[in-house]
This record gives structure tokens, C-alpha cells and sequence, in this order.
């Protein structure tokens, strides 16, 4: 690792603006070995997807929550926040969760294993896990009454997005609730996510925060269509939690690739720094092929990340701590 990799960490050089997080697995080695990387320059991390249904519950009450509780041991040891997902998110609920004795389950069904599943889930890391991405990926602006078609809407209705922040906030009442969601940089999805979280308010559900997902390129979003989108969530007075956030390259061989992603990273930290509402910044992975992402499907990394696959940092990272740095000046 070079001097920049373990030099000042990133953490500490935006700690007046705000937490900064990276999606991790559950220890060392699941990691890359790079834990080091992770105490330097993250203060949270975020469950890749050792907290998804259908991996922390497979089958109905069969539980398997290791890889969970390591995670959460591996925060822990390190010193690191925890931020779990996700309690009901799109394509990551197993078929039985849906099904009842006559084909489907009753919207009351439905509802019974949530609750179960929320207190199996976020009751097992009562008072450790602060915050949770609770909703996620239920935004379709051409979806019925502008949500994604989904077995959960389908059954439930709009009523079991309330249901489940409800359920969440029953099962750790101390934790922060999100509902996190991809694209809201684009006017039309901006737009519906605006309603969906002003009519969870509305029904008093126990929403704390909006999850925007980044995962952006080079060029976009601009960093005027990125204000708009911060200005718009920051009217609903609710905290805004910048997720996933990964900055694609552009294609091997253009010129200035890695100088053009370390300007598109320091955009969005610092217009994210010019809004109070937004408490964390969080990267989609650690290293580049690492976590699972940032790969292509034949195998070669389109690094998104601050990292090398080795763990050797990339300009953004010292673009990113100069510029968090000359902010406090």
C-alpha cells in the first residue's frame, strides 16, 4: 500500500460535513484483507448483502444470520457505525414470503411475516445497528399509483411501505429509518420519490431519512441537476443519506480517465458538504472487484471505487481529502 492509502484518512477530512461509509463484508478476509483501509478512512459500513431476506432468512423461520453478525463484529472491532439493509426491497424477498395455502398470501399474512422478520432482523441488533435502509427500490414513475410492480405492492398495497418503516421502528425504536431508492438525480423519478416520502409523512410512518443511491459515472449527474436533487429532499426536513455512491470511469483508453473521476467525486462531496440535511456519504464497495462490484460480467474491473483491487488509492482519494482539508480553512 502506498502513503496516500494510509495517510490522512478520508473520514477525518470530511468529519465536518459529514460520516463517511463504505458497503463491507463480514471480516478480513471477505473483505480483500483490507480492514486497515477500512479503520483509516471510514467511520460506518454497510452490509453489502448479508442483511437481505434472503439471506439472513431463506426459508420461513429458518434464520442465517452469520454472515450478518459477522459483519457486524468486524464494525464493531474496528470501531466503525453500522448501517443495515434492507427490511423490504425489491428482488431480494424469497418466493415463500408471497406465497400462501391458496397460491398467494393475504395482504394480513403478508403484513404477520413482516413483522416477524423485522424483529428476528432489526431486534437482533437492537441499540448496534443505528441506522436502516428500510425501504428500497419501490419507485416506478410509470408503475401503478407510481410504484414498482412488485409482489409487495401487488398484495400489500401502498399501505405496507408504512407498515414496514412501523414494523422497523417496533423492532428498535432508537434506530434511524430510511427509504432509499436509485435515480432521483432524473426530474420524473425525483419527482415520484418526493410523493412517496411526503405521503409516508403524511400517514405518520416513522421515516428519518431519504437513501439517495449514486451509483453516477464521470459525467453525470452535473453538479446543477445535483443541487436540484438535494434542494428538493431537503424542503421534506428529513435527513438525506448519500448510498452506494460508485463513479464509473470512462472506457479504458479515453484520456484523463482516473483525473475526470477524482473532479466527478469531489463534485459530489462537496455539493453534498453545502447541505446540512445530508448526514453520510456512502461507497458502493471498498476495491475495485473486491465487493462483488465493480466488475464487469466478463470478469474485468470498471473501477468505480477509491481503491485498486490491490488496495493502492487512486487520485480521487487524495483529491477527496485535499479538498475535504481546504473546506475547513
Amino acid at each position: 500500500m502506498n502513503e496516500t492509502t494510509l495517510g490522512p484518512g478520508l473520514k477525518d477530512a470530511w468529519k465536518h460535513a459529514f460520516r463517511v461509509g463504505a458497503e463491507a463484508r463480514g471480516d478480513p478476509a471477505g473483505n480483500g484483507g483490507h480492514a486497515a483501509l477500512l479503520r483509516t478512512h471510514f467511520s460506518s459500513v454497510t452490509a453489502g448483502n448479508a442483511m437481505r431476506w434472503d439471506r439472513f432468512q431463506p426459508e420461513e423461520g429458518v434464520f442465517s444470520p452469520g454472515d450478518a453478525d459477522r459483519l457486524v463484529d468486524f464494525a464493531r472491532f474496528l470501531g466503525l457505525a453500522i448501517r443495515g439493509r434492507a427490511l423490504l426491497g425489491h428482488g431480494h424477498a424469497p418466493a415463500w414470503v408471497f406465497s400462501g395455502p391458496n397460491g398467494t398470501v393475504s395482504p394480513a399474512g403478508l403484513e404477520a411475516r413482516l413483522d416477524r422478520h423485522a424483529e428476528a432482523l432489526i431486534g437482533r441488533y437492537r441499540g448496534i445497528v443505528g441506522e436502516w435502509d428500510v425501504l428500497e427500490g419501490i419507485s416506478d414513475p410509470g408503475g401503478p399509483d407510481g410504484f414498482l410492480d412488485t409482489p409487495w405492492y401487488r398484495i400489500g398495497g401502498e399501505e405496507i411501505f408504512a407498515k414496514a418503516l412501523e414494523a422497523a421502528h417496533r423492532a428498535d425504536p432508537s434506530a434511524r429509518l430510511f427509504y432509499g431508492d436509485r435515480g432521483m438525480e432524473s426530474l420524473p423519478r425525483r419527482e415520484n420519490a418526493l410523493r412517496i416520502v411526503s405521503g409516508l409523512l403524511d400517514r405518520g410512518a416513522p421515516l428519518h431519512g431519504v437513501g439517495i443511491r449514486g451509483r453516477w459515472t464521470v459525467d453525470e449527474p452535473t453538479e446543477e441537476n445535483l443541487r436540484r436533487t438535494f434542494e428538493a429532499f431537503t424542503v421534506l426536513g428529513t435527513e438525506i443519506a448519500l448510498t452506494s455512491l460508485s463513479v464509473s470511469p470512462r472506457p479504458p483508453g479515453e484520456e484523463e480517465t482516473l483525473e475526470a473521476q477524482a473532479r466527478q467525486y469531489g463534485t459530489i462531496f462537496r455539493v453534498a458538504a453545502d447541505f446540512p440535511a445530508v448526514t453520510s456519504v456512502t461507497l458502493r464497495g471498498l476495491t475495485d472487484g473486491a465487493m462483488g462490484y465493480g466488475v464487469t460480467p466478463k470478469g474485468r474491473e470498471n473501477g468505480s471505487f477509491l481503491f485498486t483491487a490491490g488496495g493502492e488509492a487512486k487520485p480521487a482519494l487524495s483529491f477527496l481529502i485535499d479538498a475535504g482539508y481546504s473546506l475547513m480553512d
